[in-house]
């Protein structure tokens, strides 16, 4: 298939969920509303899923801003709603503590039409510290690991709805997201897409940029939801306990094979010593990994 002709730029909707992240979800707007694509031709959806306090007097300031919410707990079930209301033609997936950059929209809607109505836009996603003179372990281990968008493309035909493109009709044919997963369900939507047909391609000009994680506490909390989404994802809660165990112990090994591979090479800065400290907190994420899908295995609730 060939993308539509427009006698103008297609009408995009930007879904955007949110969960007590006021104060970057504002400042995401700010780059939303810096953007290089028509003024009339995008709006965003914002989508409260159940914050403490109320982001409208933050959506009001901006009258782009569609603000709705959904209860049930997750960012997918938040982003179904999104697609529920949403206008748009294409429609865009960023996150509330994101920094799209001024061409973002353009660069990813541009890919999006030369890539055609059969395919789907995977988004460069760029870590970024809180104080770059001084990032903390858990924020080296970060950039070292995660959010390698052209990686996870290539090698596994999945991008992260930090910064993921697509027409209207992909959600249509391909259904939803898994609105009961808390973790891993864009990688679970975008392998539903690829096994109908749906080539997944990385539009490195469209460029997000996303915090890395500053303390050890917050990026261990964020490995356990993701194990949590590779347990339900992966159909664990229906294997064995020795099971769950051997895929965390081959799924770390594998990906700390692929963290070398990539290349130390410049970081993490300082030498031996601060790569023993990333080695080691690869060990204790492997450790919240396995007990974490144990206690799933048992019947703990997942973690949103």
């Amino acid at each position: 298939m060939t993308a539509p002709m427009h006698t103008t730029a297609p009408f995009v909707s930007v879904i955007i969920p949110v969960y007590d992240d006021l104060e970057r979800l504002a400042n995401c707007l700010e780059n939303l509303a810096a953007q290089s694509y028509p003024k009339d031709r995008y709006e965003v959806v914002v989508v409260d899923n159940g914050s403490a306090q109320s982001p409208k007097d933050i959506t009001d300031k901006f009258d782009f801003c569609v603000l709705t919410d959904e209860l049930t707990p997750g960012s997918y079930a938040a982003r179904n709603t999104g697609l529920e209301i949403a206008k748009g033609e294409a429609l865009a997936f960023t996150d509330a503590d994101c920094k799209p950059q001024p061409g973002w929209i353009e660069m990813g809607v541009k890919t999006l039409q030369q890539a055609g109505t059969n395919s789907l836009v995977g988004g460069k996603i760029k870590v970024f510290f809180a104080d770059p003179s001084r990032p903390t372990l858990a924020e080296q281990f970060e950039d070292t690991f995660a959010f390698h968008q052209e990686r996870y493309i290539a090698e596994f035909n999945y991008a992260a709805t930090a910064n993921l493109f697509a027409w209207r009709g992909a959600f249509e044919d391909v259904g939803a997201f898994n609105a009961a997963l808390k973790s891993g369900g864009d990688r679970e939507w975008c392998v539903r897409a690829h096994e109908k047909g749906y080539q997944l391609v990385y539009g490195g000009d469209a460029v997000v940029c996303h915090p890395a994680r500053r303390t050890l506490g917050t990026l261990l909390a964020k490995h356990a939801r993701v194990a949590s989404g590779e347990f339900y994802t992966r159909g664990w809660d229906h294997a064995s306990l020795g099971e769950v165990i051997r895929d965390v112990r081959s799924r770390r090994k594998q990906s700390r094979q692929q963290g070398a591979s990539r290349g130390w090479q410049g970081r993490p800065s300082g030498g031996t010593v601060q790569r023993l400290k990333i080695v080691l907190l690869s060990k204790a994420i492997t450790v919240v990994k396995i007990t974490e899908k144990i206690l799933l295995w048992f019947g703990k609730r997942p973690r949103r």
